[in-house]
């Protein structure tokens, strides 16, 4: 994968981030399963996966414009002119997992699931970040201890040829972890066209190293793993001769050092942890068969989602300097919005023998949300409702 992202959000050519990434994985998974007779059903396996990364980033800056003329009103910054920003970094994981889950089937409507599964995951990562000149491809310590006070970011070969009164920017380690994650879940069939179950369930996410951050610090290449024991409660319906299905679902989940993204304050963006979180809420959705070739679709929910302990990086709206920490608990996650509610009607049918027409009328709604990883509250997205209309004709051929 090759990239070019022009990324100082500006209408100047200030840097331009060119990226090449090259992912590979192989994944095995081998099951067996029970015949499905019975009052007993189970279901077992065992699950392989390795995967390799290596990603790198140049970011030249350009030796005319913005830096050359902001030499102008301060000369010590056109040194960065002609100067190019590097990252390095290279990751590898393997994982071994087993699972085994079994139904029983106390009655003909009362049913209780419970599974397991355990993961081992072995990983490996390195990153160095230097800065060099782009027509020479060497250090120039004035350029580059100049890129360090403006961007803030640690550079393996100033470390070096200061004789380490710079942090030295090449960090490698390796981490391995394990976890059980069970799961229950009880189902009752109170009629014909409605199911009611209750579930619980634990997660897990791995911890890793961190690709983009800027800091030397050993301790910010590295982040933990997250958990979540998470609770459901819900229905699944059909009416009307199965015309309408309706469902419902109320959760609750409870996440302990949830991964998050920080802003460092400056330029960069770091992964860490977020000691507790909570989320919660209701959800709806369901599918009516109005008429003959007229279908309604249609789904909402309340999210609560709160920050129960977290001390993360300051926005620039506080005011505070670059890389203060500020308490966001109480606060809402990025992209959490309260409440989000869609329907969609559809009609097909037939015109001629081999071409359908098909309608759709979609109306979509999400409430405000934040949408950057300060949680700054001047950078809000309002609530938008969008309306989509589409026509189509349809033949066996196209």
């Amino acid at each position: 994968l090759e990239e070019s992202v022009d990324s100082d959000a500006s209408g100047f050519a200030v840097w331009t981030n060119n990226a090449e990434e090259e992912y590979t994985q192989f994944s095995q998974e081998i099951r067996l399963v029970s015949s499905w007779e019975g009052p007993f059903e189970w279901i077992a396996g065992v699950y392989y996966q390795d995967w390799d990364l290596d990603f790198n980033v140049r970011t030249p800056l350009p030796t005319t414009g913005f830096f050359s003329a902001l030499g102008l009103l301060n000369p010590a910054v056109a040194v960065l002119a002609d100067g190019t920003n590097w990252r390095e970094f290279n990751g590898d994981s393997e994982l071994y997992a087993g699972f085994a889950q079994g139904t029983w089937s106390f009655t003909d409507v009362l049913r209780l699931t419970v599974g397991a599964r355990y993961t081992y995951e072995d990983k490996n990562g390195y990153r160095e970040m230097n800065f060099t000149r782009t027509s020479t491809g060497e250090l120039d310590i004035t350029q580059a201890a100049t890129a360090r006070a403006v961007f803030g970011i640690d550079y393996a070969n100033l470390g070096e040829a200061t004789g380490g009164a710079f942090p030295i920017h090449r960090l490698k380690d390796s981490r391995s972890e394990d976890f059980i994650t069970p799961t229950a879940i009880l189902e009752w069939d109170i009629s014909d066209g409605t199911m009611l179950y209750g579930s619980v369930s634990s997660g897990a996410k791995a911890g890793g190293f961190d690709a983009r951050g800027d800091s030397a610090a050993a301790d910010e290449f590295e982040f933990e793993d997250e958990s979540v024991l998470a609770w459901e409660l819900g229905s699944k319906s059909r009416l009307a001769d199965g015309r309408v299905e309706f469902n419902t679902a109320i959760f609750y989940s409870d996440y302990e050092d949830l991964q998050v993204s920080q802003f460092n304050g400056v330029v960069g963006f770091l992964v860490g942890n977020a000691a507790k979180a909570t989320s919660q809420g209701i959800e709806v959705d369901g599918r009516w068969l109005i008429t003959e070739g007229l279908t309604m679709t249609f789904a909402g929910a309340y999210l609560a989602f709160q920050f129960d302990e977290y001390d993360g990086t300051c926005s620039a709206g506080t005011g505070l300097p670059a890389g203060s920490v500020c308490d966001y608990s109480g606060k809402p996650n990025i992209f959490s919005p309260e409440w989000t509610a869609n329907a969609s009607l559809e009609y097909a049918t037939g015109l001629t023998d081999n071409i359908d027409f098909r309608g759709n009328l979609d109306l979509l709604y999400t409430d405000e949300q934040y949408v950057n990883v300060t949680l700054d509250d001047n950078i809000i997205q309002d609530s938008v409702t969008r309306v989509n209309a589409r026509v189509a004709l349809e033949t066996d051929n196209w």
